[in-house]
């Protein structure tokens, strides 16, 4: 089981990207430059799409999976101050949207 020391039970905003593997894994093309070199301003390239969530209200189950996706703006807890924070690649490269 995979440790880490998030505070699930804090509502804050966290980024998911979701998109094809290769692209959340920087394999795509759009991450290099035209000599090849990486190009460490790219975040994410236009294959993939980041949503922001609520922590709690999306409901991150223990294995980290979104079990339910919240928007931020719908979470009712939110503090409007709080900044997103990113969840590992590898983490999020498991996420889908719903459907």
């Amino acid at each position: 089981m995979y440790e880490d020391d998030f505070d699930y039970s804090r509502h804050v905003p966290i980024e998911v990207p979701v998109g094809p593997w290769d692209c959340i894994n920087r394999a795509c093309e759009q991450y290099e430059a035209p000599d090849g070199s990486d190009l460490p301003d790219v975040t994410y390239c236009s294959h993939v799409t980041v949503l922001v969530l609520c922590s709690v209200c999306s409901g991150a189950s223990a294995n980290h999976g979104i079990k339910y996706e919240i928007s931020w703006d719908d979470c009712a807890e939110r503090d409007v101050t709080a900044r997103p924070t990113q969840l590992a690649r590898v983490e999020a490269s498991h996420v889908g949207p719903s459907g």
